[in-house]
């Protein structure tokens, strides 16, 4: 679980253009339109079934104010899960939830496959149901760094078909025995369900550290920016999240 603070700009331009948002975020937008900071929080959880299948879910996402919906100050805390819903989340006070499955086919020392499958339930009245696909990898250099990446494909399902494509590259170098941290970052293709609405292409930015206080229990901070690309939905977003993951293995018990 994490709290997090989402802000949004939406610059000089008397006029945004709302490609890209869902109903609920353009109908929190004030009015002149200026930029706004809110508080989000977010809980989530994984579990393995048997070896190497894994599911989870995205339990509680809350936008506490119309700035943290604006700005989806809920998604900056995902700290366990880093693939972004983006506005498969909606942008009402409560978050759709989410649900996952990833299954590993590859597990070795030096790289990790698997594929992997989400829905995304339209709890809010501005959104549908969507689904997602993706193929995570994970590289290896043991003990001291791993590489995150993929391939990501998202749809959801409104008049106009909203269309997801994301591929994440996140590193991260363990410093030593507690400390890990690296960049965040990939590249994003997003095609809003509004009609003749521009295509949003965006590279993601951030940082993540992280402090292990013990094996079943890590301390992570996420100062996360999100610039676009050809984005012209006027709108730059950014957020900061610090949250705990913890990590029971039943079977080191027994």
């Amino acid at each position: 679980g994490a709290l997090a603070i989402g802000h949004w700009d939406g610059g000089n331009a008397p006029v945004i253009n709302t490609a890209g948002l869902t109903p609920a975020q353009i109908a929190a937008l004030p009015s002149p339109q200026t930029s706004g900071t809110g508080l989000g929080f977010n809980a989530e959880g994984a579990i393995g079934i048997i070896p190497h299948l894994t599911v989870g879910a995205r339990v509680i996402a809350l936008n506490f104010s119309d700035d943290s919906k604006i700005s989806n100050a809920a998604g900056y805390g995902s700290t366990y899960d880093l693939q972004q819903a983006g506005p498969f989340a909606g942008g009402s006070t409560f978050s759709n939830p989410e649900l996952w499955g990833r299954y590993q086919f590859v597990d070795l020392d030096q790289i990790e496959v698997g594929v992997e499958a989400r829905m995304f339930l339209p709890f809010d009245s501005g959104t549908n149901f969507g689904i997602m696909g993706g193929v995570p990898v994970s590289f290896h250099v043991p003990g001291t760094l791993r590489f995150d990446t993929g391939g990501y494909v998202g749809l959801a399902f409104y008049d106009t078909t909203y269309v997801y494509f994301h591929i994440p590259a996140q590193v991260w170098f363990q410093i030593n025995p507690q400390v890990f941290l690296g960049p965040l970052t990939g590249f994003t293709v997003q095609a809003p369900p509004i009609p003749n609405a521009n295509t949003v292409v965006s590279i993601p930015l951030g940082f993540g550290i992280g402090y292990t206080v013990m094996p079943a229990l890590d301390i992570k901070v996420l100062p996360i920016y999100w610039p676009g690309i050809n984005n012209d939905n006027g709108i730059s977003n950014f957020g900061f999240s610090a949250g705990v993951e913890f990590r029971l293995d039943a079977l080191a018990n027994r």
